[in-house]
């Protein structure tokens, strides 16, 4: 009786990896330029 190990990869289709791509992407969109306001309203901490 043979017994394999579990190699510990999670496996997704493909369509969900871009998805959550996207996701991360637009977040990253939405949110620049609320970094920049918060840095340009206290430049000193930020440095």
């Amino acid at each position: 009786m043979s017994q394999q190990c579990e190699r510990g990869k999670a496996s997704a289709p493909l369509f969900l990896g871009g998805l959550i791509t996207a996701q991360l992407t637009k977040g990253l969109v939405q949110g620049q330029p609320k970094l920049e306001q918060i840095i340009a309203a206290n430049p000193d901490k930020y440095r």
